[in-house]
């Protein structure tokens, strides 16, 4: 039996507390990271931007920040 509502879920959740305390998704983690081919608006709240969707830069990130 399910108990939860369809469409519930700690992503979507935490993207509503965020938007109502006026930051986004990106200003809320330790390293918001923006492709370099995004939206102005979205590279001035990333912490780093990296390369375009076209480069491995995203394996870059990951391998000195996580690994």
């Amino acid at each position: 039996m399910n108990i939860e509502q369809h469409g519930n879920s700690k992503g979507r959740w935490l993207a509503e507390w965020v938007t109502s305390q006026g930051i986004s998704m990106l200003e809320a983690v330790v390293l918001g990271v923006a492709m370099g081919n995004a939206d102005e608006a979205i590279k001035a709240r990333a912490k780093q931007v990296i390369g375009t969707n076209l480069e491995p830069g995203i394996a870059e990130v990951i391998r000195k920040q996580l690994l």
